[in-house]
């Protein structure tokens, strides 16, 4: 029996000393991978993929040098180690996806959502890796094990299927919720498991780069109103994107850190007065979505070469009005000012900003003030109410289809925006209303105004839901003292804008987009005559978006009928005629759609009311100043690059296949200077072109060997030297195009 005991004893004191042969000497725990690089855009950068924050398709990453290591001073050198890698990637707080080293998944992919299913396993496979390579040479998730004599390490890193011993530290997507969990094992069966905690987040400050300093004169009433961006020449991160980079600003040594108020909010302003005559040192900050700031320093001149200084008011008030997506400023608003005065009546006062003075970007009360006697408050409103087309297109509604669908959830100010019915919620009851809207049905939102503003000293209590309590839209002041200085401040959404398009000024920006071809068989037809046209774009493309108007004189042309092509999401509802001899088209579609070039969109059946050649009667209608309501004709592709079109106009037969060159209508024609004859090519071609008088006399011609697509010929306008007929050939491969151009 004490045998038995002894042996039992021994055993036991075996298996002990074995346990502790096996120890993990190096995981740290609530690591913090910092990111100082720049944003990878081929890396997690997909439709699959949102980050709230950005706004984006596109996830910053970080590389991430996780690992651990272990010693076995029984086994020696027969030790496993595996890791299972918990990651956020939605940015919800959970982390819901999960990588196993020793079932990793495809390469170039995680398996999405896979945290619930028994043994990690399924879930939906979603692409991280988006670099133009092979297959085989995707990055995919792998285990580095390093062993020197009785220490393992192992290391989390990506390799490919093409160069598996070669290992890189892999990138992955910011988050605060993510675990590693290490698993070494040695020969005896020992097992020491530890969980790694870690975060990955942007560590890298702004760069921003000041104006070089200003000069400025201070307005009547002797103050001057300085705005951050006023000062801004340059700002850029690596991980938030320029948009929502924030600014601050304060006089230099007159605090530490980014410059907030007391709410916390950016202090966006610094205000002038006669004394602050001179030079005075400016700090312009700049910080990130992740608390990442810095400055750079500046100066202003404020000077008071009006002699404003010299004279005397009683109070001063400026209204600061800026878009809530850029902080541009917004013209043209009226502005409405008013409060009770001791022993006098109430007084009011509303004006346009066209009629106050503009002091950077503000507008200034001081002359109305004058006019009456110091109120014991003062309450301020402003309003706009015009354009309601201005920004609205059918991207925008896209973009509030997909947050409807919880695919890219809208910013704080953008769900103002898309509330078009003002029901204080965003469904899709507001899709349909902005699209009655960009069609012409509606000339203006029912129950909404074309712009709504919101106090800015006012804090949403629940930013991703802003209608969860009323916003105030108007600001007030009380105990007011004379030769005091208060200033309003607004933001300005524009009602149905959410990709940030709309004009917020007087003068429309400069319009820079590339162009694209719509093109259409070209016919002459007789009184009663009917036809059918398809209309087709000229290139391939992968389009989501697209509005386009067509204006036709209705006493010469009827469109008896619109069949549709193979458009996805593309409906009879989609088309409008809000007038006689305009047809509107709406459409959009929240996945891309991959179009061939000469794809039937839509077919038209026409009718001749009188002799006519099409393209002479049909055109595509333009937004310009005086026709506020036309539609311009533009479309948005799979990357939100917009495009405008214009519409060409074909020589060849109606219906001919598109594995032909085609030749279309010169452009313009009648023309007062030159003009261009446009022509789609299905490879690389020899091309002439040649232009004779009525009179059959050759006047130019030119032989050009052109590429593959879309080209343009050229007839100068010293061919077309006087007014008069002209007539041209173009002969390209098999294909013989002619018609005239007229001079005038």
């Amino acid at each position: 029996m004490k045998n038995i005991l002894l042996f039992s004893i021994l055993l036991c004191s075996a298996a002990n000393m074995s346990a502790q042969c096996l120890s993990i000497t190096t995981c740290h725990s609530n690591e913090t991978v910092c990111d100082l690089t720049p944003n990878n855009n081929l890396l997690w950068n997909d439709n699959s993929w949102w980050d709230q924050f950005n706004q984006s398709h596109d996830l910053s990453e970080a590389p991430s040098d996780l690992f651990a290591v272990a010693v076995d001073t029984c086994s020696g050198a027969n030790l496993t180690v595996k890791y299972t890698l918990f990651i956020d990637l939605d940015q919800d707080g959970v982390a819901e996806t999960v990588v196993k080293s020793w079932d990793p998944p495809a390469p170039g992919t995680v398996n999405f959502n896979n945290f619930n299913n028994p043994n990690y396993d399924g879930g939906a496979s979603r692409v991280f890796d988006q670099r133009a390579v092979p297959s085989d040479q995707k990055y995919q998730f792998a285990l580095e094990t390093i062993a020197v004599g009785d220490t393992l390490t192992g290391r989390l890193r990506w390799n490919t299927q093409a160069d598996p011993n070669t290992f890189v530290v892999p990138e992955l997507p910011y988050s605060y919720v993510n675990k590693i969990k290490w698993e070494f094992e040695d020969n005896l069966a020992n097992l020491q498991v530890c969980n790694n905690l870690f975060i990955v987040k942007d560590c890298k400050a702004p760069t921003v780069t000041c104006l070089n300093g200003l000069s400025t004169n201070v307005y009547p009433g002797g103050g001057f109103n300085l705005q951050a961006i006023d000062l801004l020449q340059y700002a850029d991160d690596n991980s938030t994107l320029a948009p929502f980079l924030r600014y601050g600003i304060r006089k230099s040594g007159t605090g530490t850190g980014f410059p907030v108020d007391a709410q916390g909010n950016p202090i966006t302003s610094i205000f002038f007065v006669c004394p602050d005559q001179g030079l005075q040192n400016i700090e312009l900050w700049a910080i990130d979505l992740y608390g990442n700031a810095d400055f750079c320093e500046t100066y202003v001149l404020v000077q008071d070469n009006a002699g404003y200084c010299d004279g005397t008011i009683s109070l001063h008030h400026l209204v600061c009005i800026r878009r809530a997506c850029d902080n541009a400023m917004v013209m043209n608003v009226q502005t409405g000012i008013w409060g009770p005065v001791t022993f006098a009546p109430p007084f009011s006062y509303f004006s346009t900003d066209s009629t106050l003075v503009n002091v950077a970007g503000c507008y200034s009360f001081d002359s109305t003030f004058n006019a009456f006697p110091i109120p014991n408050t003062i309450n301020i409103s402003v309003s706009k109410d015009d354009d309601p087309l201005n920004g609205v297109t059918p991207f925008d509604l896209l973009k509030i289809a997909k947050h409807i669908m919880g695919i890219e959830p809208l910013g704080t100010y953008n769900m103002i925006a898309a509330d078009a019915n003002k029901s204080n919620s965003i469904t899709t009851f507001d899709i349909v209303e902005l699209r009655k809207l960009i069609q012409g049905t509606y000339q203006e939102l029912s129950a909404n105004t074309s712009w709504r503003f919101v106090d800015a000293a006012y804090t949403f209590p629940n930013p991703a839901n802003p209608f969860q309590s009323a916003f105030p839209g108007t600001s007030s002041f009380s105990n007011l003292i004379q030769d005091s200085i208060y200033v309003s401040g607004f933001i300005a959404i524009k009602i149905g804008d959410v990709d940030c398009d709309a004009n917020p000024g007087a003068i429309a920006p400069p319009d820079d987009r590339q162009v694209k071809f719509l093109s259409m068989p070209d016919a002459v037809l007789a009184p009663g005559e009917t036809i059918e046209i398809p209309l087709s774009f000229t290139e391939a493309g992968d389009w989501v978006a697209m509005q386009l108007g067509l204006q036709y004189d209705p006493s010469l042309l009827e469109i008896e009928a619109i069949v549709l092509g193979n458009f996805p999401d593309l409906e009879e509802s989609s088309f409008a005629s809000p007038s006689p001899g305009i047809l509107n088209l709406v459409w959009f579609t929240t996945q891309a759609n991959q179009v061939i070039a000469h794809e039937k969109i839509f077919t038209l059946h026409l009718r001749a009311k009188q002799n006519l050649q099409l393209s002479q009667t049909l055109q595509l209608t333009q937004r310009k100043p005086e026709t506020p309501r036309r539609l311009q004709a533009e479309a948005y592709d799979a990357r939100g690059t917009a495009f405008n079109f214009e519409l060409l106009f074909r020589e060849n037969e109606i219906g001919e296949a598109s594995n032909q060159n085609l030749v279309y209508q010169p452009q313009p024609n009648p023309t007062n200077s030159k003009t261009t004859i446009p022509i789609q090519l299905i490879q690389e071609e020899t091309v002439r072109i040649a232009v004779t008088d009525v009179s059959g006399k050759l006047l130019w011609e030119q032989e050009l060997m052109l590429g593959e697509g879309l080209q343009m010929l050229d007839i100068p306008a010293a061919v077309l030297s006087k007014a008069g007929v002209y007539f041209w050939r173009v002969e390209a491969g098999s294909v013989v195009a002619s018609g005239k151009v007229i001079r005038v």
